[in-house]
């Protein structure tokens, strides 16, 4: 599968905590795409199941 290059901004505290998760560069990229995939499978998955787009459980900063 071809991959797709893309800008994301992030909160600061968030990708502290990937980087500090990380070795080098190679793995906070791998930690960002893997994430990224996971999103993306549950949100085939709700689909899938019938759950709309808004009723998927995204997490709002009032939840945090």
């Amino acid at each position: 599968m071809p991959l797709v290059g893309k800008v994301v901004f992030v909160e600061e505290a968030d990708l502290a905590a990937i980087k500090a998760a990380a070795d080098s560069r190679a793995d906070e990229v791998e930690i960002i795409r893997e994430a990224i995939h996971l999103a993306a499978v549950r949100v085939r998955r709700r689909k899938a199941n019938g759950a709309m787009l808004g009723e998927q459980g995204a997490v709002r900063e009032d939840d945090l």
